[in-house]
């Protein structure tokens, strides 16, 4: 299945921290919807492949060793979700490692990604439900 190996790429090339191969996957007109704070908020999309580009560059330079730790890709009908954890240095962090998780929906035009939504951490979450703020042991996002 095409999508689901170009997921795996597209893994790859962040772990690599290589943004050309990540945009190589993408179409030119890509759209990339990224996550907000709230549940409801409007989001600007990143739109291209140059757009695209310049948001990974910065990703990479405010966390220059970002990672996925693990990750889970699941066929759908139109492409792929994903549920992965991001992890990059941070010294106050517990092991000196900072992570989110992150749920993502991958959307495909033949072998090349046409969108991809993000949402980011479970902040938006603790409005709903507050005992989710805080679980003993879990590590912040």
């Amino acid at each position: 299945f095409v999508p689901t190996l170009q997921g795996r790429r597209r893994h790859a090339a962040f772990d690599t921290h290589d943004p050309d191969a990540m945009v190589a996957l993408c179409a030119e007109g890509a759209r990339v919807y990224p996550s907000s704070e709230e549940l409801d908020a409007p989001v600007t999309p990143i739109i291209g492949r140059a757009g695209l580009r310049a948001a990974i560059l910065r990703l990479l330079e405010r966390a220059p060793d970002s990672r996925l730790d693990d990750y889970l890709i699941y066929p759908q009908a139109n492409g792929l979700a994903v549920r992965y954890v991001r992890s990059w240095r941070k010294q106050t962090a517990p092991g000196g490692r900072a992570v989110t998780a992150v749920s993502s929906l991958i959307q495909f035009n033949g072998a090349l990604i046409s969108q991809i939504s993000f949402r980011v951490g479970a902040q938006w979450w603790n409005a709903f439900i507050p005992e989710l703020a805080y679980i003993p042991g879990a590590r912040p996002n």
